[in-house]
């Protein structure tokens, strides 16, 4: 497809945007803006975002294959046939980088004809990589064979964005004789840089590429019928955080984008795949603020965070279920399940935090009747001297509830060998929120909530992994402070803001040395000691040794007192209220904190979101003229 000049530099433009947010994170108008056109201009060209990924993909296969063509035409050695086509392959991604991150990564999101445009065309490129593989010996391969080189070969040239330097690596035509002669003779033929030959087989038994094509191509031909999309295309799964580099060898920054890769899954999506890699497992939603995933881990079963559907939903069917002043996050959840994007979700967990929270889990009980539906009746006072037993009694409940799910006993055992791996998990959270407190230049609040986020859409051995690399890549990270004020973050303990409105606090001119996102996902403020009796020492970790939380009832120590006390500690300057429209406990405790902030002579800002706002400008200007007023004061 022919582009007008204004077209394609609005397709490049969308390609960077997408390339550095993700398709489901970046927005029209960002897209606009770095192309330098109206929001009016940019949907005269392109009516839908969806439309310019689509259009993305399209003329980047096109270009490929049109290319790879005329460049074989002229090519009878099999040999030769896969170097022009390692060649062809690199020559045009390395020359369009962010179209090539795109391509290998945003075509899932793309759905109904769109989609299945896009996977012929991945077909196409595969068939064709598959055809000429098998012109070196068509003989000697299978169908299998063929195909796992195939992917193999894939696996090399895809993700070279994650590493490629040029002033390293050179060109694409030295990479490509390189991978060339990689593939083609292997690490121990080819050692040192110097070709050995191929090893030893029949030549008489060499064909050409049209004879090696007629002898595959009725074993490919129900294999290309299962192929949906092309393994150049397919975005990495919420678990497969690899991407083609090893973590030990990974850069922070290259870190931080699989993290952002892994929040921009849709949780119906990440369910689906990991039931099709653990067949009769179970995925157990967790809605916030706080579940024990301690005991659905110890289940077997997944935990994963049902937090709403932020921007990647339109409210359809949902508001008719809820009141107009019902927050955003409960109507988004059930949009979700209404939508069936949560099919594969077996089961869900919701708390006592406000009343649609609690009416949320009846609708979904009368609505999704196949899925277990468990409501934690977490303690209303923590003072009483029962409290610690009653607890106890709840969680075993809970247990007793997952044990029917998956059909198994939960022993001790298995709930210690949980509380250790989520010990560790928080552990390395808590380490990044001290490298915001003491450098809060090193670590922007954007990364740190993209790494604690991306744990609650994979399993926690895999987070662990993650959170350690980025650990070990952060501290060779060095990074000019900058003239911004310190500030602590309240009141965004459910829904969540999008992640722009967080990094548009910080481009205002604030470090968030501390927030409460995701406060359910790193409740507890230490181990959890589970010798002898795990699942007294989880009630015994939440009554004592858990953070204070607008949805936690502890009449102990006052709300308002912890806060001021943690500005203190932190040497913070101010405190931004960021609270989502219509949450009543936020609201509710805003009230308490304003009285005893203004008390403490300690300045701060109220500020309001919804999680499918995607308009800042009115935001990032308060949080400007707020910063403003405190450094030139």
């Amino acid at each position: 497809m022919k582009h007008t000049k204004r077209e394609a530099e609005v397709l490049k433009a969308a390609a960077a945007v997408f390339a550095a947010r993700g398709f489901h994170q970046a927005s029209v108008r960002e897209i606009s803006n770095e192309a330098g056109i109206s929001l009016a201009g940019l949907y005269y060209y392109f009516p839908s975002k969806a439309d310019l990924l689509f259009r993305i993909a399209t003329s980047a296969f096109d270009v490929i294959l049109e290319k790879l063509e005329e460049t074989l035409a002229g090519v009878s050695d099999p040999e030769e046939r896969v170097r022009v086509f390692i060649q062809n392959h690199l020559e045009f991604f390395l020359n369009h980088m962010n179209e090539m991150k795109v391509v290998t990564r945003e075509p899932g999101f793309l759905d109904g004809e769109f989609r299945e445009i896009v996977a012929e065309k991945q077909r196409r490129y595969y068939v064709r990589s598959i055809e000429i593989l098998g012109g070196l010996n068509a003989t000697h391969w299978s169908a299998e064979g063929l195909r796992a080189s195939a992917l193999s070969l894939f696996g090399m040239i895809n993700w070279i964005f994650t590493w490629y330097r040029p002033e390293k690596d050179g060109d694409a035509k030295r990479m490509a004789d390189q991978m060339a002669d990689l593939f083609l003779y292997g690490f121990v033929q080819h050692k040192n840089g110097v070709r050995h030959g191929r090893p030893n087989s029949d030549e008489n038994a060499s064909v050409s590429t049209v004879q090696a094509a007629a002898v595959i191509q009725q074993n490919l031909l129900k294999e290309q019928e299962k192929i949906s999309g092309h393994p150049s295309c397919t975005r990495p799964r919420a678990g497969e955080i690899s991407g083609g580099t090893n973590m030990s060898t990974a850069s922070f920054e290259e870190l931080i984008e699989r993290a952002r890769q892994i929040v921009a899954t849709p949780v119906g999506e990440v369910a689906s795949e990991w039931k099709r890699s653990h067949p009769g497992g179970k995925v157990v939603g967790c809605f916030p603020v706080y579940s024990p995933v301690e005991l659905i881990h110890a289940s077997g079963a997944l935990p994963i965070g049902v937090i709403g559907g932020g921007n990647q939903i339109e409210i359809a069917h949902a508001d008719s279920r809820f009141q107009s002043f019902v927050c955003s996050i409960v109507k988004s959840t059930l949009e979700l399940g209404l939508t069936e994007k949560l099919k594969d979700v077996d089961g869900m967990f919701f708390q006592s935090i406000c009343d649609p929270a609690r009416n949320l889990a009846s609708v979904f009980k009368r609505n999704f009747p196949k899925m277990a539906i468990e409501y934690l009746h977490l303690p209303q006072n923590m003072g009483s001297p029962r409290v610690e037993e009653y607890l106890v009694a709840e969680y075993r409940r809970v247990l007793n509830g997952l044990q029917e799910l998956v059909g198994r006993t939960i022993t001790d055992q298995d709930l210690e060998r949980s509380i250790g791996l989520y010990n560790r998990s928080r552990a390395l959270v808590r380490s990044f929120y001290e490298v915001r407190r003491k450098s809060p230049e090193r670590l922007s609040t954007a990364e740190c909530y993209l790494l604690v986020r991306a744990g609650t859409l994979m399993p926690v051995e895999e987070h662990i992994a993650l959170l350690e690399a980025a650990r070990v890549a952060l501290d060779g990270r060095s990074v000019k402070p900058k003239d911004r004020i310190r500030v602590v973050l309240e009141c965004s303990f459910c829904e969540q803001p999008p992640l722009e409105l967080i990094e548009g606090l910080e481009e205002a001119g604030c470090y968030l040395l501390d927030d409460d996102f995701l406060l359910g996902w790193r409740w507890f403020l230490g181990d959890i000691v589970a010798d002898g009796d795990p699942v007294r020492g989880l009630a015994r970790g939440y009554l004592d040794g858990s953070v204070y939380s607008g949805v936690k009832h502890d009449l102990r120590t006052p709300k308002a007192k912890h806060l001021v006390d943690k500005v203190r500690e932190m040497k913070a300057d101010a405190v931004v209220i960021l609270a989502a429209k219509f949450c009543e406990p936020a609201l509710f405790d805003y009230a308490l904190y304003r009285k005893a902030l203004d008390e403490a002579s300690i300045p701060h800002l109220a500020l309001e979101f919804e999680e499918k706002m995607w308009v800042f400008d009115k935001a990032r200007s308060e949080v400007e003229t707020f910063v403003e007023s405190m450094l030139f004061e």
